[in-house]
């Protein structure tokens, strides 16, 4: 029997993908990464709270047709000024094909300690939240994967995978919804550089997030150490 995890009162960051399986670039024609938002909220008060339920919709924004760029950006952005507390990361193809669950896990992993190291969260207040993906035992094994990494960071983190997350739950949801409107914004306004710049992870530095998590005085024996683990 799978154990319950408790959410309520805790500090949830919840996870979802835009582009996943990269159908936006065979629809399109383009060369979309897959992104991986974490979204967290604080003190979580269960999914019926009032304070949750404002949310706007995604229609027509993923089209040739649609929203103007003009519509689409100033949405966009104002959602996503409304809703600050998020970290994204982008995972093109080539990185997704060599080993689509430890990729996924590493996303996610390093979203996490950035929560931990930059809002002073307490592991044993946290908890992970993923939205179930469709294959058999995908997202247990990228939940296995990202168990792993932090516990390199001396992290012990419940995750809870839930079905229809982006549907019911509400921090899981803005998560959705931030990766859907920085896609958005990239997409259908042909913006340069990534939006929020700030709030972008680049896992070329997982490593250096699970040591300074991990303690910040320790050597590079191990930091080396930990990177052996990588390969």
């Amino acid at each position: 029997m799978v154990k319950k995890i408790k959410v309520i009162g805790k500090d949830i960051i919840g996870f979802d993908e835009l582009n996943n399986a990269f159908h936006l670039n065979s629809s399109f024609n383009i060369r979309f990464p897959l992104i991986v938002c974490g979204y967290l909220i604080r003190d979580y008060a269960g999914s019926s709270n009032h304070q949750y339920t404002y949310y706007t919709g995604k229609k027509k924004v993923f089209t040739r047709a649609g929203h103007s760029k003009e519509e689409v950006l100033k949405r966009s952005r104002k959602y996503i000024s409304e809703n600050p507390n998020f970290y994204y990361s982008t995972l093109y193809p080539r990185e997704v094909n060599q080993d689509k669950t430890k990729i996924r896990a590493e996303a996610i992993a390093a979203i996490t300690l950035n929560f931990i190291l930059n809002y002073q969260l307490k592991q044993e207040n946290v908890v992970l939240v993923l939205d179930k993906m469709d294959s058999a035992g995908f997202s247990q094994d990228v939940s296995h994967y990202c168990r792993e990494f932090l516990a390199m960071s001396g992290l012990s983190i419940p995750i809870k995978i839930q079905e229809n997350a982006d549907k019911r739950n509400p921090v899981v949801k803005r998560a959705d919804r931030i990766a859907y409107y920085i896609g958005a914004i990239k997409f259908k306004c042909g913006v340069g550089k990534w939006p929020k710049r700030e709030r972008k992870v680049d896992l070329r530095f997982l490593i250096d997030l699970i040591l300074k998590v991990r303690n910040p005085q320790e050597k590079t024996s191990v930091l080396e150490a930990i990177a052996s683990e990588f390969d």
